[in-house]
């Protein structure tokens, strides 16, 4: 099986998780979404992200408790299950030991999170993994995904990647902050040598999804960027993805 196969099929199980945040999801399950056998789909996936498949999912679950925490005014029961807890104690338990504080707590503080100590170096070993959605109904090929300090960016970003269509992809050593991932999709399906700059002349839609905060708890992030953020192409973010890749 190829690269692109293979991530397709890994990209396959993610949406398979991102899908299914509110019930029991096994590696298994996974598995067989992915077509591999449990042991290769568990190595291979966590080649591809830098984490196992069970603690992939308990961070897109926490991402999305986050979410909801800030963005709405359900209950923190209703939330936990939501995201897949039977136990709104058990919720409690693993969200405050994983992000710092309790969900109350990080709804009053808006998801702000009180670092511990300003001087704290930034970790070498972080990890951010992005879950990119394709746009709906539309013929999408080389994306082009970077992290950014803001949704606007007016900077470059500081890591970034071009992939081969839609799909999940990891950068690792992200410093401490909040993080923006955003997303340039183009309508080329196939890399001839082109420039990133033409390739993004090309650029159909652009998504931004954020913040995402790495911190020394939370030094693996999922960022899970969905069709609800995706808009017409801006250039500005055209134009920082273009510089960053060497367009």
């Amino acid at each position: 099986m190829g690269n692109a196969a293979m991530d397709n099929a890994i990209g396959q199980a993610i949406l398979a998780m991102s899908d299914r945040l509110h019930e029991p999801v096994t590696v298994s399950e996974l598995a067989r979404v992915a077509s591999f056998s449990k042991f290769h789909f568990s190595r291979l996936f966590q080649r591809s992200t830098g984490v196992p498949p069970g603690r992939f999912l308990s961070a897109m679950r926490l991402q999305e408790a986050k979410r909801l925490l800030v963005t709405t005014s359900m209950r923190v029961a209703d939330i936990s299950s939501r995201v897949g807890y039977a136990s709104v104690g058990t919720f409690t338990t693993t969200f405050t030991s994983t992000v710092g504080i309790s969900p109350t707590r990080f709804r009053d503080l808006g998801g702000h999170v009180p670092l511990a100590g300003q001087s704290e170096p930034a970790p070498t070993d972080s990890t951010l993994v992005a879950v990119v959605h394709p746009p709906a109904e539309e013929v999408t090929g080389i994306t082009f995904v970077g992290v950014f300090a803001d949704g606007w960016p007016t900077a470059g970003p500081v890591s970034s990647t071009i992939l081969d269509a839609p799909g999940p992809c990891r950068f690792v050593g992200v410093p401490h902050g909040e993080w923006w991932v955003v997303c340039a999709f183009t309508t080329v399906l196939r890399w001839r040598g082109q420039a990133a700059g033409d390739l993004l002349a090309r650029t159909s839609m652009v998504a931004t999804h954020g913040p995402y905060e790495v911190n020394a708890r939370a030094r693996f992030v999922v960022a899970d960027v969905k069709a609800e953020s995706i808009r017409t192409a801006d250039d500005a973010i055209v134009s920082a993805l273009a510089h960053a890749t060497g367009g």
